[in-house]
């Protein structure tokens, strides 16, 4: 049986994520008076590291990942440019995939604005902005999420898009992406009732990554669009 190091174990994902995980696979759980870094390797053989602890502890668990050759998902958000960069260069000799959303859901809608913005950039005129909301107790804003829906965009359309926040309540997170064109609106609003839409991307992703043998920065997109990843 796998054995699956989840960092951040007591948070609200990484509990819901070993409690799905506990009847598939090995379960070590990663926490501040239990760190990656104590794990003795040679008892403790660990087959792939999550992280949905936060942006610093997202770089230490690549740094140890990398040292011991160990597949590593990256869930959680907030992380510098220079964060990100030292991250990605660990798939130089692991298999890696940093996904701030695992829901489904958010990575269909990609391709949807794909389509959208072809059409509409057609047009003289258009613009295009992202609202998102999140529980009064999410630390970075706007969420990561929303910067992951901007680079993409931003590709496609070579425009600016600005992105406004809201916090408050128990709003697990939705985010609506506006196209305006001519004098038209069409808005797409993807919404997250529970942490469950995190965790059946999150399953899908554990699987294919335990598979990869090529250090490779894979995205959750790919995976999806790939019939053969299971």
């Amino acid at each position: 049986m796998k054995n699956i190091a989840v960092v951040g174990a007591n948070g609200k994902m990484g509990s819901l994520l070993c409690e799905k995980l506990k009847n598939t696979y090995i379960v070590t759980k990663i926490t501040k008076e239990a760190p990656l870094e104590k794990i003795n390797i040679s008892k403790h053989k660990i087959d792939l590291v999550i992280d949905f602890a936060s942006a610093d502890s997202s770089e230490k668990s690549a740094n140890y990942c990398m040292q011991y050759k160990i597949p590593l998902i990256i869930a959680s958000t907030g992380q510098t440019e220079t964060q990100l960069i030292n991250i990605k260069n660990v798939s130089k000799f692991i298999p890696l995939i940093i996904e701030p959303n695992l829901s489904i859901g958010i990575n269909l809608l990609k391709d949807i604005q794909n389509y959208l913005i072809n059409k509409i950039k057609t047009f003289e005129n258009y613009d295009i902005n992202i609202h998102e909301k999140h529980h009064k107790e999410k630390k970075d804003s706007p969420s990561g999420t929303a910067i992951l829906l901007k680079n993409y965009i931003q590709k496609i359309s070579n425009k600016e898009i600005p992105i406004t926040s809201e916090r408050g309540g128990k709003e697990v997170g939705t985010h609506t992406v506006n196209f305006y064109f001519n004098s038209e609106l069409i808005s797409i609003t993807h919404q997250a009732f529970s942490r469950d839409s995190f965790i059946d991307g999150t399953l899908i992703c554990i699987d294919f990554l335990l598979k990869q043998k090529l250090p490779k920065l894979y995205s959750f997109s790919e995976i999806l669009n790939n019939k053969n990843y299971n």
